[in-house]
Formats: structure tokens, sequence, C-alpha cells
């Protein structure tokens, strides 16, 4: 519902903040958003959300529940209490300009997990094709307050973009079990179209579109080629050093890793992707640290 042309109303399964998070999967330089996607800003959630735009400005605030997927919370009564999530993001684009474009931004997200139980901090290693768990605090969180910074930077050809989010947890039973600790998780890559190309920046929004193909194969061309390199980084440590009784061995430890990837875009709406990750998973006791390489292959048809 638009109340004005510039303010909206949006009612459903709703993402609001997150730069990679709004960027649709069609349009992401890498085939998952990796351990930032995991725990940093939610996705999808159930909810009433009001966003305003201006030329190269946005704002938008977000009151929801837990994704459409969540089950009812067990056993429920008059008095139960549902999950709760308040998140507002602003973003502005300083310069946009056919050379140069500049994106910033910040968002701030409460999460009170109501009777639902408890916030567990797990991420996967760059891919969305395995359940595997090489990082994680476990169940711990009743409530979280997340601070995240957005940036990217777009100079024809090249570009580079990145994100950190600090969560600060409320831990479930603080006074016997330990004190609340942080998570720390980010990203940044480097993207460059040696045919090219430029990403496709939506000031307005404060996203990333569909990018647009300078000579695609359907008019003679070859089409358009992207390379690109990401470092992700997630620090679950706090998480176990807060512990007063702190078990021999633990997953919640840090992880990094490296990305390199490839794009090849025969045309605006199809693209082949080409993903390897070599990443390590630091972690407290015997046999808990992981090295992870994986490559993956994935092809795209856009309608």
């Amino acid at each position: 519902y638009k109340p004005t042309e510039d303010t909206s109303l949006l009612f459903g399964n709703i993402k609001v903040a997150g730069l990679e998070n709004l960027t649709s999967t069609r349009f992401t330089t890498f085939m998952d958003r990796g351990p930032y996607g995991d725990f940093g800003v939610d996705s999808y959630r159930l909810g009433v959300v009001g966003k305003y735009q201006g030329p190269n400005y946005s704002a938008a605030l977000g009151v929801q529940g837990a994704d459409i997927n969540t089950a009812d919370v067990a056993n429920a009564s008059a008095d139960s209490k549902e999950r709760l999530v308040i998140t507002g993001r602003a973003h502005w684009a300083p310069i946009v300009t056919d050379a140069n474009k500049l994106h910033l931004a910040a968002s701030y997200r409460y999460r009170n997990r109501g009777d639902e139980g408890a916030f567990a901090y797990t991420g996967r290693t760059n891919t969305a094709y395995s359940n595997a768990t090489f990082y994680t605090t476990g169940a711990i969180g009743n409530r979280d307050n997340t601070i995240a910074a957005e940036g990217a930077w777009v100079h024809g050809p090249l570009s580079i973009q990145g994100e950190y989010s600090s969560i600060d947890v409320t831990r479930q039973n603080s006074a016997t079990v330990g004190a609340d600790p942080t998570i720390k998780v980010g990203y940044a890559f480097v993207s460059f179209w040696p045919t090219g190309e430029t990403r496709n920046y939506d000031q307005v929004a404060g996203e990333f579109k569909r990018p647009k193909i300078l000579n695609p194969v359907t008019a003679g061309g070859m089409g358009g080629l992207e390379l690109a390199v990401r470092y992700d980084y997630a620090d679950l440590s706090d998480a176990y050093d807060t512990l007063k009784v702190k078990p021999a061995t633990s997953q919640a430890g840090k992880y990094t890793g490296w990305t390199l990837g490839v794009n090849y875009y025969p045309t605006s709406y199809v693209r082949f992707q080409a993903n390897y990750t070599d990443g390590k998973s630091d972690n407290v006791g015997l046999n808990q640290d992981y090295d992870i390489k994986q490559f993956q292959l994935r092809a795209q048809l856009d309608f």
C-alpha cells in the first residue's frame, strides 16, 4: 500500500535490512551469502514494514515475527509470547555518477525469542547445499541486539562491497551459565568485469539489480564475464570465553574463508557460476578444527 509516492507499507513475508540480504540471489555476485547471511541480518520474516525512498536515500522499519515456516509455539497458552523482531535500516548514496557510485548504510535489529527456545548462531561454509556444521554456539540466546554497517563502491567494471555486524546476545540463564557474549561476522569482496560491464546499483532502494550485458550472444557478442574474490569472517569465540564452566571441546570458534568466483552471462537473463572456497574453522578442543575446501557450479535462467 502506497500512502504517497515516496512511502510504502508492506504486509507479509518481507526482508528489511542488509545489502546482500536485500539483493536477490539472482543478482548476488557469489552463489551463497556465506556466514553473514546465516546470522547477520534476518532474511524473510512475517510482519509489517514501512519504507520511505528518496532519490538517493531510503529508510525502512519493520515489526515482524518468525519466518513463514516456523512452527507454532509448543503448548501455547493464552499468555504465550511469540517471537518478535524489530529492524530498522537507512541507506545513502552520496555519489551517483556514470563513473562512480558510493553506497553507505546502517541497520539495527532487536530480536526476542519469546517462548520459542533460544537463538543458535550457526554458520555454513559459503554453500547452501550442505547442512554440515563446522562452527556454532549452540542454542544460547534469549534476545539479541545487532548493529550492522554496509558499504559498496562501483567504479565502472570494478566494485568493492562489504558488511559487518556486531551481535550482542542476552544469554539464557546468564546468572548461572556465564556472561552475555558478542558475536561478530562480516565479509568483503572485490568484483571486476573484463568485458566492460558494471554492477547495476539502484540508488533509490540501496540494492543491486540485474546487470546489463553489453554484447550478449543473442546479438552476436561474446556475453559478459565477471571475476570476483571474497573474504568471510565469523567470530563466535566470546560465546565460549564468557562461560563460567568451559567444556573441553566447543565449536564456538572462528571461521575464515576465501572464495574465488567466476560468472559468465551469455545474456542478462542467463548465468553460469563457478565458486571455489578455501575455509578454516578454528575451534576449541581436540579434533574440533576443520579445513573446508569446496567447488560449486550453478546454471541459472532468470525470468
